[in-house]
């Protein structure tokens, strides 16, 4: 029994030891931060952040009372930011990367990156706000041409979709209620109905006119609709209005 215990207090001593040996000290961290240039960016990013606060305080009382609380948060605001920070850095890294950071960022050629990186951050981040914009660009293009291929189309057997009841879905999930009569249109959601005539121009190509209370046009450009493919019951189209730059596109379900 006495050799059991010596042994499980042998390995506890060890592991302690070695748990002694990884754990970062804290004064090795605040050094590590402070020869990144780290402490700099909190100091200054605290800054930036009660200038922004002080705007908010326009009055003599106010501004003083202000003056006083920032005096208390700039003295442990830093210290409270490196409680917050370090553990951070001691849950990461190891004893032999951080006195090699330390190492090589103390030197002159780690200091020169320091006073580099700066630069290097702000174009970086104008170059990706510039290839993000870029991105979209392409994206939409590619989009309208695709719609725009849809709606150039010309398909026929459509006849069986001039008149009765279908629905659709708006973009939010909202089922419409569509009742075609004559040259007539009704689409209902909720306690919104929406009349207009529909004209057909084509075996598989319609325009819409949106009507007022008082059966008269609202807008003399119609929403111009094509439908690009069907199948017994349904039909997906592409639909769009002169003079805008889009595309919607949509599927009917005939009921």
């Amino acid at each position: 029994m006495k050799k059991i215990n010596f042994f499980i207090g042998l390995l506890l001593f060890i592991t302690s030891i070695v748990h002694s040996q990884d754990t970062i000290p804290k004064h090795k961290v605040e050094k590590l931060l402070e020869v990144m240039g780290t402490s700099n960016n909190f100091k200054v990013v605290m800054k930036n952040a009660l200038d922004s606060e002080s705007k908010r305080f326009q009055s003599s009382m106010e501004k003083q009372l202000y003056q006083e609380i920032r005096e208390r948060v700039q003295e442990q605001g830093y210290e409270d930011i490196l409680e917050k920070v370090i553990p951070i850095y001691q849950k990461h890294l190891t004893n032999q990367e951080v006195d090699a950071m330390i190492n090589f960022y103390s030197s002159k050629e780690g200091n020169s990156i320091i006073q580099k990186m700066p630069s290097i951050l702000n174009e970086s981040m104008l170059a990706g706000r510039q290839w993000g914009e870029e991105l979209g660009n392409l994206i939409v293009n590619e989009f309208n041409q695709s719609q725009e291929e849809k709606f150039d189309k010309k398909i026929t057997g459509c006849k069986r979709f001039k008149q009765g009841k279908f629905s659709y879905q708006l973009p939010n999930g909202t089922n419409v209620l569509v009742f075609r009569e004559d040259n007539m249109q009704t689409e209902s959601y909720g306690e919104t109905v929406r009349v207009s005539k529909i004209q057909w121009v084509g075996d598989c190509t319609y325009h819409i006119y949106e009507l007022n209370n008082d059966d008269e046009i609202i807008n003399e450009e119609p929403l111009i609709v094509n439908i690009y493919e069907h199948t017994k019951n349904s039909y997906k189209f592409v639909a769009h209005k002169e003079g805008e730059g889009f595309f919607s596109e949509g599927e009917l379900i005939q009921n």
